[in-house]
């Protein structure tokens, strides 16, 4: 349900998305959505599980079966493809399978799987469209599921 501005308290948990300006530490808000206790639990178990059951980022290189993201925290991350990960890219008419080839240095992705050894091995990967070609669809943020903006994992959730 809408809220303003004025409904907003010190303490709440809040997504906004929109854009940041990491000098002045802003985010210039296209929407901002007031989590509830559920939501936010949910919020903090994605954080948890950041670089562990699923990762986000732009892809920086491309060798062999592996791609390196940077991720929304500015670290790299290198995730491993093998012959049981699934492609996905996210168009403007929906979802369509894709190869690995397909995936080009430059791309947004969002990968799930897990830690093996040290190294994060991708069960799916799912390539995004461009920040400004995501569409708002009114659903739950967060991995999967929904083409709203991806809540971001900060390295500090205090801040």
């Amino acid at each position: 349900e809408p809220v303003k501005l004025s409904d907003i308290h010190a303490g709440d948990v809040v997504v906004a998305a929109g854009h940041l300006d990491e000098q002045a530490k802003t985010v210039g808000a296209m929407f901002v959505m007031v989590l509830d206790p559920q939501q936010a639990a949910r919020m903090e178990q994605m954080r948890a599980e950041f670089g562990k059951t699923w990762t986000a980022g732009k892809v920086t290189a491309k060798q062999g079966l592996t791609l390196t993201v940077e991720r929304p925290d500015k670290a790299a991350q290198t995730i491993t493809v093998n012959e049981n990960t699934e492609f996905r890219k996210r168009g403007p008419d929906g979802e369509e399978d894709i190869a690995f080839p397909d995936i080009k240095v430059g791309d947004q992705v969002m990968a799930r799987g897990s830690l093996e050894n040290g190294s994060f091995v991708a069960t799916s990967v799912g390539v995004m469209p461009p920040r400004g070609d995501r569409p708002f669809r009114g659903g739950q943020p967060g991995p999967g599921g929904s083409s709203a903006p991806q809540p971001q994992p900060q390295p500090n959730p205090q801040n």
